[in-house]
């Protein structure tokens, strides 16, 4: 006998209040340091909640959000019979996301399979909307905007009163920085908990990020799916002999649903 198996993988982010009058002092200070919490859930639960630190000065950003190692297994059944297993991936390290907004690159640093990748990208041309919602986050004062992205439709709240451009991750192009963000779906949420200038010693920090393999976004997702195909299949033979398996990705969970 024969069985089928469908083998669903759920990846982790692959690929986060003081100082009221900084917005006042922008051109004295040497630009400010902004933490998130970046949090991920699927179907309604919270899967993880990381700290992202972004880092701003002059027109260049790192963000850095730091990672422990998580590997677990889940094993289910669906309707039909087949087998359903749900892997979360994480591997320890810093995730970084440089970004030269004078040259529109973007430089991903991500640790994937023990392997650093630089995985470079443009800064997106986000087509804003504004809602006219307006809202305080601790005493800044924010506006609503929407957009889409990469398979993803997102709202976030940025703040005139701090009048630099960027936010977390990849978000940008507003006139104010970006302190919530919010996808339709509720699967991914930023919002921030601190805002503090940069000392000398944070502005050393904002770097290209160096790496042995160097990709485009799109090169690096295709990477990704291969090798956790055949990965997966790898480890279905072993665990059931002579099962014929069909994996398949649950790709609504990626933060970038690229394909």
């Amino acid at each position: 006998m024969i069985y089928r198996s469908t083998v669903t993988i759920l990846a982790l982010g692959i690929i986060l209040f003081s100082g009221s009058l900084i917005g006042q002092n922008l051109e004295a200070c040497n630009g400010i340091k902004v933490e998130y919490i970046f949090s991920q859930k699927r179907n309604g639960r919270l899967i993880s909640a990381r700290p992202e630190r972004v880092y701003f000065y002059r027109n260049k950003s790192l963000s850095v959000i730091s990672v422990s190692g998580e590997r677990s297994i889940q094993q289910d059944t669906d309707n039909a019979g087949n087998k359903k297993v749900v892997m979360k991936l994480a591997e320890e390290g810093d995730s970084f996301v440089y970004t030269d907004y004078a040259n529109e690159e973007i430089k991903n640093k991500i640790r994937f399979f023990q392997e650093d990748f630089i995985v470079e990208d443009k800064v997106p041309q986000f087509k804003w909307s504004f809602t006219g919602k307006k809202k305080t986050i601790a005493t800044y004062n924010t506006m609503e905007a929407t957009t889409d992205f990469r398979g993803r439709h997102y709202s976030v709240w940025f703040s005139p009163d701090l009048p630099i451009n960027g936010g977390p991750w990849k978000f940008s192009g507003l006139p104010g920085i970006i302190l919530e963000v919010q996808d339709s779906e509720d699967d991914f949420n930023w919002v921030c908990s601190a805002i503090t200038e940069l000392s000398e010693r944070d502005v050393k920090l904002i770097a290209e990020p160096s790496g042995r393999r160097i990709v485009t976004n799109d090169e690096f997702y295709d990477l990704m799916r291969n090798k956790l195909k055949s990965w997966m299949e790898s480890i279905a033979v072993r665990a059931n002999g002579s099962l014929t398996s069909e994996v398949s990705f649950d790709e609504s969970s990626f933060l970038e649903v690229t394909k």
